[in-house]
């Protein structure tokens, strides 16, 4: 069994910010083990490396936010290497290699991290408009009753909030000695 984790602190920037100072000697202070980061790539790679090249050697963390490659051109994969991401969602290149490639040919670049979704939003739809919503309140319930499957091979329904009804959660870690484009690593 696990210890349970302790709770050792939070801190706040603003969006715009790419200094880490203040917010790495709170790290360092704690001796934080642990630091789940909540934002996107662009700050997040920023933290991340000045977070490593002040000598921290623990588990850096983030969600779908941070999960974009474009992180890889923003901090080196010494760096990200072993970073750790949560997400509901999947890269089309994971769960079908020759769906993305299709993309690319016919878009000029890689799909991106919410492709999967954007695809699924299309095809829904799609499937309302085939089955006669021809208006915003139609279209509106059709989606709301969508029961079906999505490109994932999963179960495709929403709730009454309009979020999906169990959704899968994957994990992912920046490794830097996988081939392809793709420095993320479906764990």
């Amino acid at each position: 069994a696990y210890p349970r984790p302790t709770f050792v602190g939070t801190d706040s920037v603003s969006s715009s910010n790419t200094q880490w100072n203040t917010t790495i000697s709170k790290i360092r202070a704690t001796n934080a083990n642990v630091v789940i980061f909540t934002g996107y790539y662009n700050q997040a790679a920023t933290l991340v490396k000045q977070l490593r090249e002040s000598g921290y050697t623990g588990i850096i963390a983030s969600g779908d936010g941070s999960m974009n490659p474009e992180i890889t051109k923003l901090a080196s994969m010494s760096n990200l290497d072993g970073m750790r991401f949560t997400s509901s969602t999947i890269q089309l290149g994971y769960l079908s290699p020759s769906l993305e490639n299709d993309f690319k040919s016919r878009v000029g670049a890689s799909s991106g991290v919410f492709a999967l979704e954007s695809l699924d939003s299309t095809n829904i739809l799609l499937y309302c408009i085939a089955n006669g919503a021809r208006t915003r309140a139609a279209l509106l319930n059709c989606i709301k009753s969508f029961k079906g499957t999505s490109l994932s091979g999963q179960s495709l329904e929403f709730d009454s909030n309009g979020d999906r009804v169990n959704p899968k959660w994957y994990e992912f870690r920046i490794a830097s000695n996988l081939p392809g484009t793709s420095p993320f690593l479906l764990m």
